[in-house]
């Protein structure tokens, strides 16, 4: 559940941009989101491979209306369960335009 609430807040930031490029996200540094989406005390905590992960996703967005099932699945935030779940929503419902959405 923790790991589909990351992916919530971090598509909703990418949605956002894409439909509101003039919103005013907060004003937080990488650690500090980290720190926020993860609920770890101290970034030293956090295994090395997830402070990478995170990292890559904050250089290139995963852009989840354009992305294909194996795109999805290859970023290791989603499991097929929820990949297929998204792609069938994009064609049943058109493009996700917000964190409701994408619960």
């Amino acid at each position: 559940m923790k790991l589909l609430s990351v992916i919530a807040l971090l598509c909703g930031y990418a949605i956002a941009a894409d439909y509101c490029p003039d919103a005013k996200l907060p004003d937080i540094t990488f650690e500090e989101a980290v720190l926020a989406l993860t609920s770890v005390g101290d970034i030293s905590q956090l295994p090395q491979e997830d402070m990478e992960n995170f990292a890559a996703l904050a250089e290139k967005p995963l852009e989840i209306n354009r992305c294909s099932k194996a795109a999805l699945l290859a970023s290791g935030l989603f499991s097929e369960y929820q990949a297929a779940a998204l792609t069938d929503w994009r064609a049943r419902h058109g493009d996700i335009l917000s964190e409701g959405e994408l619960g």
